[in-house]
């Protein structure tokens, strides 16, 4: 499949859309609280879970030198540099949580606040980026980019997604917003609201 593919996967429109309207739920019983990048982790697994297909199975830190296909030399045999979250093929259950699942991974994803330093979330497209270089060629790069009460302008402006192809670094790959969901009170304001952005990192 391409890199820089358009086809949204079923499991990620329920999850996205789900995770907009859970943070709204959160803001009714705890205004003005901010949730962690650990809580959006965790709900955006729960609503993976509940829509992910039987042939497909989820694992939570997963570490970044089990997913490629290239041998690791020297200091990267050590890392323990984790994705957030990882869709496989089910047989993975029978491998050990250090060994390589290159062979049977389909996704790769990251989760990040909208309010990040642009440093950080470019940090996880570039481990997203060399994932899907190094690691089996069918696999995908997602980033969740999820946003309380304003989106993110750099991925979203004006009441609309910024679906340009621009580049992470000089040396490492794309990326591309795939579409954005957004749950608030009235649609009519382009601005306030929860956004839940889906973000594909590419090679080319």
């Amino acid at each position: 499949m391409s890199k820089n593919s358009k086809n949204i996967p079923a499991w990620a429109e329920p999850t996205l859309q789900g995770l907009a309207y859970w943070i709204g739920h959160r803001h009714s019983l705890y205004k003005g609280y901010p949730l962690s990048e650990a809580a959006l982790i965790a709900e955006a697994c729960n609503l993976i879970q509940a829509n992910l297909n039987h042939d497909s199975l989820l694992i939570c830190e997963r570490m970044y030198r089990t997913l490629y296909v290239q041998p690791l030399e020297g200091l990267e045999k050590k890392q323990k540099i984790r994705a957030d979250l990882v869709i496989a093929q089910p047989q993975v259950n029978r491998k050990r949580a250090d060994e390589s699942i290159c062979d049977e991974v389909q996704f790769i994803i990251e989760v990040k606040r909208g309010d990040s330093l642009w440093t950080l979330i470019r940090d996880d497209m570039k481990r997203l980026y060399h994932a899907i270089t190094r690691g089996n060629p069918v696999v995908r790069g997602f980033l969740f980019v999820i946003c309380e009460n304003r989106p993110n302008p750099r991925f979203f402006d004006k009441g609309e997604s910024i679906k340009t192809k621009r580049r992470i670094t000089e040396e490492a790959g794309y990326y591309r917003v795939l579409r954005t969901w957004k749950a608030a009170p009235r649609y009519k304001n382009r601005t306030i609201g929860h956004y839940a952005i889906l973000i594909e990192v590419f090679r080319n």
